[in-house]
């Protein structure tokens, strides 16, 4: 395992900039995630820390070693891609083993780890089978076991369940976290799905056109977010992004001093509002767009003040669209963000 650190890293292609500089480090042991848009720079990111591709400036320390320069095979990283890679011809023995066989290692040990990593990820009944005779699921596994057999310092994932549907994918998503919690392997992830960030991550970073625009745990990104860009991209249903006429009581409890009139913009997460069929005192009526129903939760969108917000109907209301609803918004659940710069405004009060 190792502690990774990048200082001042960069990239450019043609001499214009895609990513960086940069600085961060990743703890021995963590499982960090880099999230964030197509064409963040996430995939460009990892090519960076494996060796891929090199970097236009700065460097990158493993533990207390400078792996800039070295290739990937010198940085003692495995790395399981989107794509299974396997290789057709061998069994899933051999596709296992098949990294320590190429470092000459002997027969009887490798047959040891194979057998140690097949017990771990559940993969003793299918060592015989070819890839071709497995699911989409149990390929991944073996992608997952071929790096873990090589012991490595980091293991380094690229968007891994892009190619599943959802139920292998949150099958996944869980066997991931088991294994990480098992192996303790220092793992760097990409992925653009913010919610398999959130639940697999000790601490993600969230990217934007080559740069980070927030680092931290994931309740700390989805509770205090520093920007809009943040706000909006972590969560589902998506945070409710509106002017301060739509929200009228609840923001003069939050807007503790005078603003230039439109200059913030004001964000509450669709849980912390609560619509209902009933008049209800210090709601907001609103007349309801559209109905979104999840099996657990009926989501409501509806139009306050020419403005649309989405909150969670109360148990047992089926509101239709054109209705009258009222909506009650948690005041200590609104946060402000500046207009021009998507920065957030925070206001201390003693």
């Amino acid at each position: 395992m190792a502690t990774i650190r990048i200082e001042g890293l960069a990239k450019r292609y043609d001499g214009q900039r895609v990513m960086g500089p940069l600085d961060l480090r990743i703890e021995d042991g963590e499982f960090f995630t880099f999230v964030g848009p197509s064409g963040c720079g996430k995939s460009t990111l990892l090519n960076l820390i494996a060796g891929v591709d090199a970097p236009s400036a700065g460097r990158i320390w493993f533990d207390d070693r400078d792996v800039s320069a070295l290739s990937p095979g010198e940085r003692d990283i495995a790395m399981v891609f989107q794509s299974y890679a396997l290789y057709p011809h061998l069994s899933v023995r051999e596709n296992i083993g098949f990294p320590l066989r190429v470092r000459g290692r002997p027969r009887k040990e490798i047959a040891h780890e194979v057998d140690r990593v097949a017990r771990t990820l559940g993969l003793v009944d299918l060592l015989e089978r070819r890839p071709r005779q497995l699911s989409g699921g149990q390929r991944q596994r073996v992608a997952l076991g071929r790096a873990l057999v090589r012991r490595p310092a980091a293991l380094l994932m690229d968007e891994p369940l892009s190619n599943l549907d959802a139920g292998l994918r949150l099958e996944m998503r869980a066997e991931f976290k088991r294994l990480h919690e098992l192996h303790g392997v220092t793992t760097v992830y990409v992925t653009h799905d913010q919610e398999e960030a959130m639940v697999l991550s000790d601490r993600l970073a969230v990217l934007d056109a080559g740069s980070i625009r927030q680092c931290g745990s994931p309740q700390r990104l989805y509770d205090d977010p520093d920007n809009l860009f943040v706000a909006r991209f972590l969560g589902s249903p998506p945070i409710n992004v509106v002017r301060g006429d739509a929200l009228a009581g609840p923001v003069s409890l939050v807007a503790r001093r005078a603003t230039p009139a439109g200059s913030e913009l004001f964000t509450v997460r669709p849980a912390q509002v609560t619509v209902d069929v009933e008049p209800r005192r210090d709601a907001l009526p609103g007349t309801v767009v559209l109905t979104e129903s999840t099996g657990a939760d009926l989501w409501v969108i509806a139009e306050v003040a020419g403005q649309r917000i989405r909150g969670r109907a109360v148990p047992g209301a089926s509101p239709e669209r054109g209705s009258t609803v009222y909506l009650l918004i948690d005041a200590g659940a609104i946060q402000r963000f500046d207009e021009a710069t998507g920065a957030r405004v925070r206001i201390f009060e003693t």
